[in-house]
């Protein structure tokens, strides 16, 4: 993205990766799913080890999860993100962006013993810095990952901003940009 006024930018929170780390939240551990004004969403596995989403207010994940005296407690990182459930399986696809699936019934899945093995094996180090303002500099573009850090606009909200992002448009093709001006 890239601001093309002053006065606007992006605060991401980096100190939970949605998608591919596991969280210890209501006392189990989560994916983080998605988080807006209203909802923290996150995926949980049952006793039988089937997987569901499950939706609570977003104030939740702010007052138990990022205000605790500790902050938050992040199992690992995931060699994956989690995409889609079907059926109580977690599907998943590389954390390399350059490896596309052609459709849905391509993606992996992922099972409680396989996340946790996973997240054992790659302890998430948390950043010094957990806040950081991107995209305050109107000649510069920054890159971020939506879907895996919580982010909200700050500054004045009639900055005009311009977003590229990426999509399949055929399952044989290259991938190819479109622009999106805010």
């Amino acid at each position: 993205m890239r601001c093309l006024d002053e006065g606007g930018g992006l605060m991401i929170y980096l100190g939970v990766d949605f998608h591919c780390s596991l969280l210890w939240f209501k006392e189990q551990w989560v994916i983080p799913w998605d988080l807006n004004p209203m909802d923290f969403r996150y995926m949980a596995w049952d006793d039988d080890g089937d997987a569901a989403i499950h939706v609570t207010p977003a104030d939740d994940f702010w007052s138990q999860v990022v205000a605790t005296p500790d902050g938050p407690i992040v199992g690992g990182s995931l060699e994956v993100a989690v995409i889609d459930l079907k059926g109580g399986i977690a599907k998943c696809v590389p954390l390399d962006y350059t490896q596309l699936v052609a459709s849905s019934k391509d993606l992996g899945s992922i099972s409680y013993e396989e996340a946790t093995a996973q997240a054992a094996a790659n302890p998430f180090i948390p950043p010094s810095q957990l806040w950081q303002v991107i995209g305050t500099d109107p000649g510069k573009w920054e890159v971020f990952f939506g879907w895996k850090n919580a982010h909200a606009w700050v500054g004045d909200p009639w900055v005009r901003r311009v977003h590229i992002v990426c999509d399949r448009k055929s399952n044989s093709g290259p991938q190819h940009p479109h622009c999106l001006l805010c």
